[in-house]
């Protein structure tokens, strides 16, 4: 197994990151890729189940754009600073 736990890729002025970047850590418990440019984060989380994501100051604009990837039981969801346009009906 592995042993990733804390995963923080924060200020690095990134606009993308690969589908299914995390999958390798089933252990992964917490992400910061907070102070970026990304605009989502679909399919990032489709095998790792991490507690906590930080997603601030970024520029995500629609919850749909991450949601759908996030369907575990999330303790916390940080997306502050980003300009968010749109929320789902289902949030």
């Amino acid at each position: 197994t592995n042993s990733v736990i804390h995963f923080d890729l924060s200020y690095n002025k990134l606009s993308y990151l690969p589908p299914h970047l995390f999958d390798p850590w089933d252990n992964l418990r917490n992400v910061s890729l907070s102070h970026n440019q990304l605009l989502h984060v679909k399919d990032l989380f489709t095998l790792a189940r991490p507690h906590a994501i930080y997603l601030g100051y970024n520029n995500i604009t629609d919850l749909d754009a991450i949601l759908p990837s996030i369907t575990w039981n999330l303790t916390t969801l940080r997306l502050s600073y980003n300009p968010i346009r749109q929320l789902s009906s289902d949030f």
